[in-house]
């Protein structure tokens, strides 16, 4: 299996720069950029992840797609499933399996660089990028002032870094920021860490507000395996005092609020469930919400849930390993039945239909084979989690409306 390769992004206090020409505009961006910063109220945005891992001749191995809400608040990052209001400190890493991703790449880089940081600025003159002719800087971080930290196959250290930024000429917002790491030691299996964010204006609350736009993370391994994550922002909008927010330790389980009491539901309650929209690599992600209905009523335990039953369930793992053999790796989890009194919220293990291998069998003295049942190759029945895993061979996912699983509440 390939492990979660991740960077993290901090820097101490103080702020350095060149002692020429430059000095004055540098002083002017900084400054701007600070009070930038600072203006900054509590806001969240949905962000998408594309994230890939691709070997050293080029070919993609792993491909997946992410949907997550994103809250940041006095500098630090909480991160919440589509939704959902119970965003959580927990570390991004901790959500994924294999592939890059980072903590940074929101607003937070913009603290790390104009307000904490003590990198080395340097004018570098005007670059035209994009048709836009904008002040570039480079910058440098010593690693005794570093908070840089890299972590690969459970390995970490921290180490230097450097980069460049780039701001308008008019306005003095910052346009684009890339970093990487340098004199990454020699027992981290990482030869390169580069990240890029770009930043624009978008309207938030009464103003508008510079916010990141777009991201990458790039890490290669010393065996020539590049782990991509492409990171998009939108949907972004303040967080006022009014605005509820929760902290919990497990953002997987994203309940609606329950309006009145219900009753539980009982353990080894089976659930019949046939899907309500189709999945696919293509426009799903994980993170979605998604819905079914109980294909046959339950009654235990003092609950009625009739046939045809709301139930409501996100995509925890949609992940395509293009290795021979292809194949999709599919993680849902459902967690409450709706009622006209409110939800009863639940969790359950997946148990089918699951499929068997065919066999071969003595009939009056010859072998003749006995097939196999249809089902689902299942992984993980999500005993501990509540996220049934299974595997569909291939590239493509046939899984339409009224796609039928069983479950077994716990």
């Amino acid at each position: 299996m390939i492990r979660a390769l991740t960077v993290l992004v901090a820097a101490a206090c103080g702020v350095g720069a060149q002692t020429d020409a430059g000095l004055d505009l540098w002083v002017r961006v900084r400054e701007h950029i600070r009070a930038t910063a600072a203006q900054l109220p509590n806001y969240s945005c949905q962000e998408i992840m594309e994230r890939s891992i691709q070997s050293s001749g080029g070919q993609i191995e792993f491909r997946e797609r992410l949907r997550l809400e994103v809250l940041f608040a006095e500098t630090t990052e909480l991160f919440a499933w589509p939704g959902s209001s119970e965003f959580t400190p927990e570390p991004l890493q901790n959500w994924i399996v294999a592939g890059a991703i980072g903590n940074g790449d929101f607003a937070i880089e913009l603290v790390n660089l104009f307000v904490r940081s003590t990198a080395t600025v340097k004018y570098a003159g005007i670059e035209t990028r994009d048709r836009r002719a904008l002040h570039r800087f480079n910058f440098q971080v010593p690693l005794l002032s570093s908070r840089y930290t890299l972590a690969v196959h459970g390995k970490t250290a921290i180490t230097a870094y450097a980069g460049s930024f780039w701001v308008d000429q008019e306005s003095l917002d910052i346009v684009r920021l890339e970093s990487r790491a340098e004199a990454i030691p020699a027992e981290l299996d990482c030869s390169v860490a580069h990240q890029f964010v770009t930043y624009g204006r978008v309207r938030l609350g009464i103003g508008d507000r510079l916010l990141p736009s777009s991201g990458e993370l790039s890490i290669v391994t010393r065996d020539g395996h590049e782990s991509r994550n492409t990171i998009a922002f939108n949907n972004c909008r303040q967080y006022g005092a009014s605005s509820a927010l929760s902290f919990t330790t497990t953002p997987d389980l994203a309940e609606p609020a329950t309006t009145q009491h219900q009753p539980a539901v009982p353990a080894d309650v089976v659930l019949v469930l046939r899907l309500e929209q189709p999945i696919s690599v293509a426009e799903s992600a994980a993170g979605d919400p998604i819905e079914a209905r109980l294909d046959k009523a339950v009654k235990a335990g003092g609950v009625l849930l009739p046939k045809g039953t709301r139930v409501h369930g996100r995509i925890r793992r949609l992940e395509q390993h293009l290795n021979s053999p292809a194949s999709i790796l599919v993680g849902l989890q459902f967690f409450a039945a709706e009622t006209p009194g409110g939800f009863i919220t639940f969790s359950a293990r997946l148990t089918g239909p699951r499929a068997t291998p065919g066999t071969m069998q003595v009939f009056n003295n010859r072998f003749e084979s006995v097939p196999g049942a249809v089902g689902l190759d299942i992984q993980d029945d999500g005993a501990k989690t509540g996220v049934g895993s299974f595997r569909v061979p291939g590239q493509k996912l046939p899984i339409g409306r009224d796609f039928r699983t069983v479950w077994k509440t716990q």
